[in-house]
This record gives structure tokens, C-alpha cells and sequence, in this order.
């Protein structure tokens, strides 16, 4: 099954690494472009980024197509990343299971227009989207800052719970010390630490069990050095 479909001019990092990956619910990427594969020094970085539980293929744009036609890709959580627009309109047209194109970095050039703060598109590029928009009803097109909020969110309800016992018992213990006002002020910053570094780091439970750790400890009605709760 393909996930996603995204652009970006710098294929595979960090955040398309980990936060994407793992937001998309993917076990294999593939990386579609055409110079890559015969570029060794480009090979070996990208592999370097790549999650360690998750599957990493490199083929040039018409094996790509070729492989994901043949069905031997069926049996992965398929999330394609590609450089240009171009080559994303070359698969997503020879494709039909494709539905979700994700803009990502797409840096300026020549005659390009600025779309948002990463992404640049020629006239040609807008023409090669508006045609897969009109190939099907539903395709979707997102910036990145759009799935990078339905991902927070979605982190949130996955580990809404333990976050919600974090939030109450960083409540709780400023109340206790009869600081309700300043409580309510203050809450939010070792949480909110917390559930970033838990997005980063790919493990928002364990960074919203920190963020409430520290708000605990904040107030001296946790010690520091106590055992933090299991995350399983």
C-alpha cells in the first residue's frame, strides 16, 4: 500500500526520516529519482538517514513505476519520496493508487514562483499538479506545515491518555501548593518541552512523562532523582 507520495528537493532527512515515517505509518521507503542510483556518494548519505526498522530502496523513476505495478511492493506501507514535482507527476500518472502528494521542500529556481516559505513552483510544475488534480476527485495536495499539525495532532490522541494524566498531575500539585494562578501559567512549559522532544525523538509518551516529571519536580513535590513511570 502507498502512503504517501512527498517532494523534496532533499529526498531523504531527518524530519522526512523520522517524523514522516513514522507519521505515515511506513515500514519501506523508496526513494524515486533518476540521478541517485548511480551516484554513490548520494547512496551512502541517504542511507545514513534512514530509520533503522524501516526498509530503504533506491530505484530510478521507471523501475520505480515498474516495481510498484508489479505488486512487489504490496506488502509494504509504501512511502515514496522524490525530488521534483516532475518526477512526482511522471509516478502519480502512471499510478492510480497514488492519491496524496505531499509538498515538502521545493527550493527556487529560475522563472519559479513562491508558493510558501519552502516551496517554489515553476509554470510548468503548476500545470503537471493541476493535472493530477483533475485525474481524480480526491486527491489531496498538503504543505508541509499542514501534515506537520495533523501529525501533532495525531501524536496527541495516540498518547492522549497519558497526556492528559501528565496535564492533571502538573494541576494537581501546583494547586497543592496553593499556586493555583501561577499553575496554570507555568504547566505548559515543561509539558510542552516534554511532548517536543517526544515528537523529535520519536517517542511522545516517554517525552510527555518527562515534561510532567519536570513539572513535578519543579514545584519540589517530586524528587528528581525518583524512578520515572514505565512507558509500557
Amino acid at each position: 500500500m502507498i502512503t504517501l507520495l512527498r517532494v523534496d528537493h532533499r529526498l531523504l532527512h531527518g524530519q522526512v526520516a523520522f517524523s514522516w515515517t513514522q507519521y505515515v505509518g511506513a515500514d519501506c521507503i523508496l526513494i524515486a529519482n533518476d540521478s541517485v542510483p548511480g551516484d554513490e556518494l548520494r547512496k551512502t548519505t541517504i542511507k545514513l538517514a534512514k530509520p533503522p526498522s524501516v526498509k530503504l530502496v533506491i530505484k530510478n523513476i521507471n523501475d520505480s513505476i515498474e516495481a510498484i505495478k508489479s505488486g512487489v511492493t504490496d506488502k509494504y506501507n509504501l512511502f515514496i519520496v522524490v525530488e521534483s514535482v516532475n518526477d512526482a507527476w511522471r509516478i502519480a500518472s502512471a499510478i492510480d493508487e497514488i492519491k496524496s502528494i505531499n509538498l515538502g521542500g521545493i527550493k527556487a529556481k529560475e522563472g519559479s514562483k513562491n508558493i510558501s516559505k519552502a516551496i517554489n513552483l515553476l509554470p510548468t510544475e503548476i500545470e503537471q499538479l493541476q493535472q493530477l488534480v483533475g485525474k481524480a476527485s480526491k486527491w489531496r495536495f498538503a504543505r508541509s506545515r499542514t501534515i506537520a499539525n495533523s501529525f501533532l495532532r495525531n501524536a496527541c490522541n495516540s498518547g492522549g491518555q497519558i497526556m492528559v494524566e501528565a496535564l492533571l498531575l502538573g494541576l494537581v500539585a501546583f494547586i497543592a501548593q496553593s499556586e493555583y494562578a501561577l499553575g496554570t501559567s507555568l504547566i505548559s512549559r515543561p509539558i510542552v518541552t516534554g511532548l517536543l522532544t517526544g515528537l523529535v525523538l520519536g517517542d511522545v509518551q516517554t517525552g510527555v512523562i518527562m515534561g510532567a516529571t519536570l513539572e513535578l519536580a519543579f514545584i519540589g513535590s517530586f524528587s528528581v532523582g525518583a524512578s520515572i513511570p514505565p512507558t509500557s
